[in-house]
This record gives C-alpha cells, sequence and structure tokens, in this order.
C-alpha cells in the first residue's frame, strides 16, 4: 500500500512534483521516487509502503519500455497472473505485485484487470496516453482534477495545495451532499474543479489531446444478472448453494493473507469479522493475530471478541480507551481526514489503527458484509414503513408538547419527519435516500442551504433488497465505510484489507437471490449460519451495534467548549455557509432534551474543524 501523486501539465516542474508526492509521506515512510519527463510536464510521484517484496526491486515507480506507473494497493492473485506472463515469453526482477501490473497491462491493456483480485488506484503512463484507474469496489481513493487542458491527480486532496493551479474553494454543491449524506457523494469532492475517480473506473488522456472515460466494472450488471438467473438458482438445494458460498468466502479471506509483513484482523464480536477471523483461523497452522478497541466507560464490545477470539484460539489484543481519550481526537480528525467526513465511527477507528500498527502492518475489516447480506437496520425498516397506506405523509405536525415528552429518550421528532418524507416520495430511490439522509430538506433550508428535492436516476428492475444493496455499496460504503478506515490507516502507515469486497465474491454474492440471503427478513441469516458451525452464535455481540460514539450525550458534555468555538453565531455569520439562528436552536434543543439527534450538529462542527485546517474560503 502506498500513496500516489502527479500531473501532466506543461508548465508543470519537478519540486511541484515532489512536494506533491512528499505532502502524502505519512501513507508511504518506507521510501519515495519519481518519474518525470520535463518535455511533457509528466511526473508520477509515489510513496512507499513495503508490504511485498521489502527489497529496491520494489521501488516505485516502476517503468518497462517506455511505460510507466505510480501504483498503491495489492492484487493478491499477482503469482497466478505473473505465471500467465512468463508464459508469453516476459521476465520479472521483481516479487511484487507492481510489476506484474505493468507487464500485465503491456500485454493485455486495460483487460489485465478483469484477471486481477485486490485493490488499487493507479496512474500509468502508456508511451502516450497517461491512465487514472480505480479499483472495482473503490476501496483505494484517487482525485484528479483537470481544467484547460493540465491534469493533476492524488490519493488524498491535502496533495493538491502544492499544485500551484489549484484553488481551494469549496464546492456549495458538495457541502450540500455532505450534509446530506455525511460524506461528500462521488464523483464530486469538497473542493470546486477536483473530482473522484468512480470505483471501476478508468481515466484516459491522450497525447493529441483526447479523454475516454471507462467503466470497467460495476456491481449493478452482477445485480441484474441475479434477477434474471433467480430461477435458476432457487432450483438448487440451499445447502449446496452456502457449501459453494463457504468456498468463496474462504479463498477471498486466504488471499488477503498474501504479504511479506506481519498481518493482523480487526475482531468486534460482530458477525462479519468474527466470519472471517474463524475461517482464517481454521486454515492457518499458528494463532490469528486479533485486535480490539473497548472503552472503559462507554459502549463496549470489547467482551464479546474477547470470547470469542478465545473460541477460536487466535492471539487475541485489546486496548482500552476512556471517553476523555476519545474525545481528545476531535480535534485531530481533519489531519487524517482531509475531506469532511461525518461518520462518528471515525473516532474509534483512529484510536483502533494507531494502536494497531504498533502490532503489524497489515490489518484485515469487515467491511461490506452489511451491504452484500443486508445487514442494516434500514433494510427492514423501509419496507415496514411502505406497508403503510400513503395518505400518512399528508398528515401534518402534531402538538409540539409531544415533541417535548415523547423525544426525551429516542428521536422521534426526526424518524417521523424521515416517515413523512418516505410515504411523500413516489419513487424507490427518493425513499431510500430519504432513509439514509441526515438533512432532510427541510433542515437544509433551515440551515440555509438550497433543499435538492427528490433524486433523479434510473430505476432498474431489481427487488427491494436487491436495490438497496446496490446504492448501499455505491454510495455508503464507497463515500463512508471505505473512506473512513482508508484515511485511518494509511494515516499512521498500516495497510488496512477488506476480505468482503474481494471482486470475485461480490459478483457471486451480487447474483445470490434476497430469499436465500434474507429469508423472511433475516439479516446476514446465511453469514451467521455459516458461522454457526465453528462457534456458538451466543458469543456474538447482541443485535447490530455500532462503532460510533455517544455524540448526543458528548455535544452536551465534553464538546461543548468546541461548539462555543465553531458554531459560534458570529462566526458562522462570518462564514455564511450556515444560519446562525438554526444552529442555537439546535444546540438549545439538545441540552435540553428536547431531541436526542446530535447528528445534525456533528456534521457541521466536523465541517468547521475542517474548514479552519484546510482553509476553505466562506460563501
Amino acid at each position: 500500500m502506498c500513496r500516489i501523486a502527479g500531473f501532466w501539465d506543461r508548465d508543470g516542474d519537478e519540486a511541484t512534483a515532489i512536494a506533491m508526492r512528499d505532502a502524502l509521506a505519512a501513507g508511504g515512510p518506507d521510501g519515495c521516487g519519481l518519474f518525470w519527463q520535463p518535455a511533457r510536464g509528466l511526473a508520477l510521484g509515489h510513496r512507499r509502503l513495503a508490504i511485498l517484496d521489502l527489497s529496491v526491486a520494489g521501488h516505485q515507480p516502476m517503468t518497462f519500455g517506455d511505460m510507466a506507473t505510480a501504483y498503491t494497493g495489492e492484487i493478491y492473485n499477482f503469482r497466478e497472473i505473473r505465471r500467465e506472463l512468463a508464459a508469453k515469453g516476459y521476465t520479472f526482477t521483481s516479487e511484487t505485485d507492481t510489476e506484474v501490473l505493468l507487464k500485465g497491462f503491456h500485454s493485455w491493456g486495460l483487460d489485465v484487470l478483469a484477471r486481477c483480485r485486490g485493490m488499487w488506484a493507479f496512474a500509468l503512463w502508456d508511451g502516450d496516453r497517461l491512465w487514472l484507474v480505480r479499483d472495482a469496489l473503490g476501496v483505494k481513493p484517487l482525485y484528479y482534477r483537470y481544467t484547460d487542458g493540465r491534469l493533476a491527480f492524488a490519493s488524498e486532496l491535502k496533495a493538491f495545495f502544492h499544485y500551484p493551479r489549484f484553488q481551494p474553494e469549496i464546492d456549495p454543491d458538495a457541502l450540500t451532499s455532505y450534509l446530506q449524506y455525511g460524506y461528500v457523494r462521488a464523483p464530486r469532492s469538497i473542493w470546486q474543479g477536483v473530482s473522484q475517480v468512480l470505483p471501476g473506473e478508468a481515466l484516459c488522456w491522450g497525447s493529441d489531446g483526447t479523454f475516454t472515460r471507462h467503466r470497467y466494472w460495476d456491481v449493478l450488471t452482477h445485480l441484474q444478472q441475479g434477477e434474471q438467473e433467480r430461477a435458476a438458482w432457487l432450483a438448487r438445494p440451499a445447502a449446496e448453494l452456502e457449501a459453494e458460498l463457504t468456498a468463496q468466502l474462504q479463498e477471498a479471506f486466504a488471499l488477503r493473507l498474501v504479504a511479506d509483513v506481519p498481518v493482523g484482523v480487526f475482531l468486534s464480536g460482530g458477525t462479519d469479522s468474527s466470519l472471517v477471523a474463524a475461517l482464517l483461523q481454521e486454515r492457518g497452522t499458528s494463532p490469528l493475530k486479533t485486535f480490539t478497541i473497548g472503552f472503559v466507560d462507554g459502549t463496549d464490545e470489547a467482551p464479546a471478541a474477547r470470547a470469542i477470539a478465545q473460541h477460536l484460539g487466535t492471539a487475541h489484543a485489546e486496548l482500552y480507551c476512556t471517553e476523555a481519550e476519545a474525545q481528545a481526537i476531535v480535534p485531530l480528525l481533519p489531519e487524517v481526514y482531509d475531506e469532511p467526513l461525518a461518520d462518528s465511527s471515525v473516532i474509534p477507528t483512529v484510536l483502533l489503527a494507531r494502536w494497531v500498527r504498533s502490532q503489524v502492518t497489515v490489518a484485515l475489516s469487515a467491511d461490506g458484509g452489511d451491504e452484500q447480506f443486508y445487514g442494516y437496520p434500514r433494510y427492514a425498516r423501509l419496507q415496514g414503513a411502505l406497508r403503510y397506506p400513503r395518505w400518512l405523509g399528508r398528515l401534518g405536525q402534531p402538538p409540539p408538547w409531544v415533541w417535548l415528552v415523547l423525544s426525551r429518550r429516542v428521536n422521534l421528532r426526526e424518524k417521523y419527519a424521515k416517515l413523512q418524507g418516505i410515504w411523500q416520495q413516489g419513487d424507490r430511490r427518493s425513499q431510500y435516500e430519504t432513509t439514509v439522509r441526515h438533512f432532510l430538506d427541510a433542515d437544509l433550508q433551515a440551515v440555509g442551504r438550497a433543499g435538492t428535492g427528490p433524486s433523479a436516476g434510473d430505476d432498474p428492475e431489481l427487488s427491494w433488497p436487491h436495490f438497496m444493496a446496490w446504492q448501499d455499496i455505491e454510495g455508503f460504503l464507497a463515500g463512508d465505510i471505505l473512506p473512513k478506515v482508508d484515511r485511518a490507516t494509511m494515516h499512521v502507515a498500516l495497510e488496512g484489507r477488506e476480505p468482503f469486497l474481494d471482486r470475485v465474491l461480490v459478483e457471486y454474492t451480487s447474483r445470490l437471490p434476497p430469499e436465500f440471503k434474507y429469508p423472511s427478513g433475516q439479516s446476514k441469516y446465511r453469514l451467521r449460519r455459516i458461522l454457526g458451525q465453528r462457534l456458538p452464535l451466543s458469543l456474538l455481540k447482541p443485535g447490530k451495534v455500532g462503532f460510533g460514539a455517544p455524540i448526543a450525550a458528548w455535544l452536551r458534555g465534553a464538546l461543548q467548549p468546541l461548539c462555543r468555538e465553531y458554531l459560534d453565531p458570529t462566526r458562522l455569520q462570518r462564514e455564511g455557509w450556515f444560519c446562525p439562528q438554526t444552529v442555537q436552536q439546535w444546540q438549545a434543543d439538545l441540552r435540553a432534551g428536547r431531541t436526542q439527534d446530535g447528528q445534525k450538529l456533528w456534521s457541521l462542527l466536523v465541517f468547521q474543524l475542517w474548514q479552519e485546517r484546510w482553509g476553505g474560503c466562506g460563501r
């Protein structure tokens, strides 16, 4: 795993390329390199985190003939592809996947990616064209700026501050997206003029000035294929499919152990991470290293993880933190996340990554299981809401005393607003987005941002679970979950790997019918059956317990000083992004217990902290 940055700019210079590259040194402390062609103004910069072939033979950027690449990621089956290339006459001077990718691209072009199982983001010069490519699920980030025939790219936004043509101006539409979802939805970034390469996308700029966009993979294709094959799948015995699924999981998980450095697993005590640990432990000859974080004075998942680790026989370690230690991370978040991300689970993720890096260099997590096996409560809640008559959406608001009495324990007012929004929408995409949004249109208008109305887009013929899985994979997973883990791990030079997001595995699970994976609305039914053959399910932590922090309580207590500073009305008025009166009222409601919804205020606080660090201009 590494970080990359560079440009193709006829007026660019070597010093700029080095500055962009070295802005990402935290994610690549083991070496650096630069491919520089001054006549073209072409620069490919690379910061190395050595995982495979730790020798100088793995130095990047790597060249072959007139080709060059700066690459980050891992191709876990690279040895298999290497043998195929060797049979065609290619020779190799390293034991790296980078060399396999480069020579594979020379042989097959973009089609090499159909052979690769892994994660990646890379820039590749083929002698005439520059390619920017991102892996199928978007595990590794890649941003670019293309204006007036000049291209710049980087793994993280902070590198663009060293590119002279970059002007840090916040994109108002991206800010709205951030408020709605808690993250900026691709292809936008928070900065005007800077975009994200989409998951499964390859962008190509030619020497003749041409630009082409290739979507070489998307999950929708496989979900639709599954709908067409549904009868054939359901005709097969469930036990046969379950055995086949188990074999797919075992293969995908085992591939993630390929490394020349120590590897461990994040173990939360939930279904997904427990299954990763169980399947890997049963194939190994030595104890798997597993890691858990617990909180002395808060939600603690460590006991469940400890019991599972003892049953499986892993080499288990725990880190216990106080709430004060967790809260101390909040002001530091903009250093880790150079694009605002309002998921409160970034806090324990940062703490866990920092500690685990002292033990191993590679850590496996279990992200992607919820999306493939319908683990989020909203799958059942949305379909349940749609069973009620739509005329309920025309009901007005109850008297204020109702919220005063009933909202002291739960976010009843916010839940009612979402239900009304769902009932008022006439298409599935808008119903889904109402379910997942933090800020509805009324909230946006109250805080001084324009509402966006129903979202436009295709509504392919998919079953409800498949439709939601598609939206979650392309939205929440790619925009929130994966950046959360990537930035936290790479900030401390820890390589994070995602066993559930093996491309071949996702293609297979996307084709499986919901009736098999989700019988009678039982989330993760098949994963739990497979896990139940390896440990007592009673050991798992109960229900779907999030990894987030008790943000509402913190905003009423320990984070009040930050709120007073960064959500100060005078400051908000000067910057011009948010309505000070609304923000004051929301804070008063939270302090008085009239609401338990701290998410909106947390989103605003995270943005304000980020804005101070990265110098965005006011409106």
